[in-house]
């Protein structure tokens, strides 16, 4: 079994528990690492706190065996390519991270920020897999290139992973 978590309400004893109850892993989704205030995307929970919090719980299920990945929202909007490759390196050192858009919805705060910014309005696209956002801090080919690393990196990940249990 495997569940998708939320950092802000998942704790060390809920992680214990499933791992009792034989899950096998849990994933993440994960805003960002850094200290930026993360209320522009809908988290009630400060950039530093998050990050402490997150590190943890990534770091407590490695501890007791209970297999973790993430998936990584990128870009925000104060985010750049260093920043965002600096996170990803850190968050694999914890397993396998999915990268997933920034995909703005209307009626949300986000969307107001970011209306300007928008590529397209073809809703059949708002699905996260989709560059959707225009970033101010990095191109489109940026992104794209870090997609295609990360998606490289994983398949590295799990060759090694199918070799090391043969």
């Amino acid at each position: 079994l495997f569940a998708e978590m939320s950092i802000e309400f998942t704790n060390p004893e809920m992680l214990r528990a499933m791992a009792a109850s034989r899950f096998a892993g849990v994933t993440f989704g994960i805003e960002s690492l850094s200290d930026q205030p993360l209320a522009e995307v809908g988290k009630t929970i400060a950039g530093e706190s998050y990050r402490r919090k997150a590190q943890q719980l990534l770091s407590y299920c490695n501890s007791i065996g209970l297999s973790c990945s993430c998936y990584y929202i990128v870009p925000l909007p104060y985010q750049d390519r260093s920043s965002v490759l600096n996170e990803i390196k850190l968050l694999q050192t914890f397993g396998q991270v999915e990268l997933m858009f920034l995909t703005p919805f209307p009626g949300t705060h986000l969307w107001e920020q970011a209306e300007g910014s928008l590529v397209t309005r073809d809703f059949s696209k708002y699905d996260s897999y989709h560059i959707v956002y225009n970033p101010s801090k990095m191109s489109q080919n940026e992104l794209v290139a870090i997609y295609r690393d990360t998606v490289r990196q994983n398949r590295n990940l799990y060759t090694k992973t199918q070799e090391s249990s043969a």
